[in-house]
């Protein structure tokens, strides 16, 4: 059977003191006892600066883990299980996320063949058919055509060599809680 706990949770006694923790609390003292208007409380607000440490990263540290464990047996393995499948879908979805810019890039690569294929075809049937034409004695449209390919691909080399240009960075559309701009 479980006891029933009122709605006021006992606050929790403090870990004790590591090496880290006392060499913060002995930066703060100082500045603390300057800052407050009774000195006297410095040491206790740096007590209470330095036992709250934080961490980052799937796992927390050993001495939480063993305090899982001892609260409820299995959850230590249940936190690092946790953490590998974390590890693994996040593996997966940058993996998979690789192979659809890949897969978008090589798709932009033949569009881009098959727009020169067909831009060089369409060049070298416009210059030979004008100066078949032109042979023919069909000289304004013969000479039209040719004209017209020896422009197409004078414009194409002028344009091909000019560098790209910057793209203009993209403008946020989100809007602050009252709907106006951030500075």
């Amino acid at each position: 059977m479980s006891r029933k706990t009122s709605g006021k949770q006992r606050p929790q006694p403090p870990e004790p003191p590591t090496a880290e923790t006392d060499e913060l609390r002995a930066k703060l003292e100082p500045v603390l006892a300057e800052k407050l208007k009774r000195p006297q409380d410095a040491h206790e607000v740096a007590e209470l600066v330095a036992t709250a440490v934080g961490y980052s990263g799937p796992l927390p540290p050993s001495s939480e883990m063993a305090g899982y464990e001892d609260a409820v047996p299995g959850s230590g393995e249940r936190i690092i299980a946790m953490a590998e499948r974390e590890q693994a879908f996040r593996h997966a979805m940058v993996t998979r996320e690789m192979s659809i810019t890949e897969r978008k890039s090589n798709a932009n690569s033949r569009v881009m063949l098959n727009g020169q294929a067909v831009g060089t075809t369409v060049v070298v049937l416009l210059v030979f058919g004008g100066l078949g034409l032109a042979a023919l004695e069909y000289e304004l449209p013969g000479y039209t055509g040719f004209v017209t390919g020896v422009l197409l691909y004078a414009s194409n080399w002028i344009v091909g060599r000019r560098p790209p240009s910057k793209p203009e960075p993209e403008k946020s559309t989100e809007r602050g809680k009252r709907g106006g701009a951030r500075p």
